[in-house]
């Protein structure tokens, strides 16, 4: 948000009642689309979409839009960089994982995987890359 934002997000679900900028096809958009504004709480005239985040993210900054949703990692990013902003609410939109398909019964492919992906997490390796190229 805005450093002069003086609004309250407790929750996702807040947004409603401020014009949300989203970038398309992500997980928020869907979000947004298929909860707020299919129930009728968000109003699709209040939602702008966005070919890329840091578009969404100078919308806010000029005051286009009220609220942007976006994954964290690039959005603490982009906030720092673009100064004026600031993340009143970090939290999960929905509680299923990102999923990796293997052939079922592999133990030892699935133990070798979930090994290396936790190395990465603990080395902030996968955050780095999140901002690599989901913060420009």
């Amino acid at each position: 948000m805005a450093d002069t934002f003086t609004g309250s997000i407790v929750n996702p679900e807040d947004v409603a009642n401020y014009k949300v900028g989203v970038q398309t096809g992500t997980t928020q958009d869907g979000w947004l689309t298929d909860t707020l504004v299919a129930d009728g709480a968000l109003l699709e005239e209040n939602l702008f979409r966005y070919d890329r985040v840091d578009q969404a993210m100078m919308d806010l900054k000029n005051g286009r839009i009220d609220v942007m949703m976006s994954d964290y990692v690039p959005a603490q990013a982009l906030a720092a960089q673009l100064g004026g902003l600031k993340i009143v609410y970090h939290g999960v939109l929905s509680s299923g994982p990102v999923n990796i398909v293997i052939p079922e019964g592999d133990k030892e492919l699935q133990r070798a995987i979930n090994d290396i992906i936790k190395q990465l997490q603990d080395e902030g390796f996968i955050d780095a890359l999140a901002v690599k190229y989901f913060a420009q």
